[in-house]
């Protein structure tokens, strides 16, 4: 990927979502040029809201994610862990190679056990 001048961040980045081509308003007057597409919006929500989403961010897992296997709801929710694994609904294999999948949009996660820990 080549690095390109983003207006938008107002320097030479990688896009990883692409690139736009523009037409911008600045103090001079108008500009076309390029300009990334990673666009974050902000969050207006109340801060009870925030506050339990931390305090259920546990219930808000699900244990796959794009067909990956959640590393953290294994170790959050070990029984249920314990009961997909004598079920036949994951294998021990699976278990070793689950990865953190969630980490970034649930944040909060307690650990209760590692994973690791569920298959000896």
């Amino acid at each position: 990927m080549t690095k390109m001048y983003c207006l938008r961040h107002n320097k030479k980045h990688i896009s990883e979502s692409g690139w736009k081509y523009t037409k911008w308003e600045t103090e001079t007057g108008f500009v076309w040029g390029w300009a990334c597409a990673n666009v974050t919006y902000p969050e207006f929500t109340t801060n009870q809201i925030k506050e339990e989403r931390l305090t259920y961010a546990n219930d808000m897992l699900q244990s796959h994610r794009g067909g990956e296997l959640s590393r953290e709801f294994l170790e959050a929710h070990p029984k249920r862990a314990k009961q997909m694994l004598k079920n036949n609904v994951i294998t021990k294999e699976d278990v070793k190679n689950s990865k953190y999948v969630w980490t970034k949009d649930v944040p909060g996660v307690t650990k209760k056990v590692d994973a690791e820990a569920l298959i000896k």
